[in-house]
């Protein structure tokens, strides 16, 4: 349940990266099956690494749908009017209006040393707008979701602890 709060499911994601699990349980066991995880031979080693990894690529290569912004909708639409992916993240905190919008404002990556570090991994992947960026977008999305819906997590965490820690 504590995974499932930091990283709301999202199928792609998680069948890429149960892919990307696979495929290393397969390598590592090549060199040295494990008996206790079934795995009694190199050959069936060998077969989990291909699975794993044919597992890893499909969810990675598998097409992400356009959502297309209808109906009234805030002004970011004017410029980003289509999507491929969106998050939603929320808390509840026993604080003053005032109070939370004061710690979202002083709130710091000292405060979420993680999200520093997956920031800095975020800013390898910055593109522009068009159909072979959002394919490529796509891919990183179902591998870096993971780490994205962390930092959001963890920044509301932090905004809670500051708005309830002393003034």
């Amino acid at each position: 349940m504590l995974v499932f709060r930091y990283v709301p499911f999202e199928a792609a994601s998680f069948l890429a990266w149960t892919g990307i699990a696979l495929a290393v349980v397969g390598f590592l066991s090549v060199l040295e099956p494990p008996q206790i995880l079934g795995i009694r031979s190199r050959q069936r080693s060998a077969v989990v690494l291909v699975l794993g990894g044919a597992l890893a690529i499909t969810a990675v290569l598998w097409r992400a749908s356009i959502v297309r912004v209808t109906g009234p909708h805030p002004r970011l639409d004017d410029f980003l009017p289509e999507y491929q992916f969106r998050e939603y993240h929320e808390t509840v905190v026993e604080a003053s209006v005032d109070r939370v919008v004061e710690a979202a404002r002083r709130v710091s990556f000292a405060d979420m040393p993680a999200a520093a570090w997956l920031m800095r991994v975020r800013d390898l992947a910055t593109l522009g707008n068009d159909a072979e960026a959002r394919c490529l977008f796509s891919r990183y999305w179902r591998i870096i979701y993971p780490g994205s819906a962390i930092i959001r997590r963890v920044w509301l965490d932090a905004i809670v602890a500051r708005a309830l820690g002393p003034s």
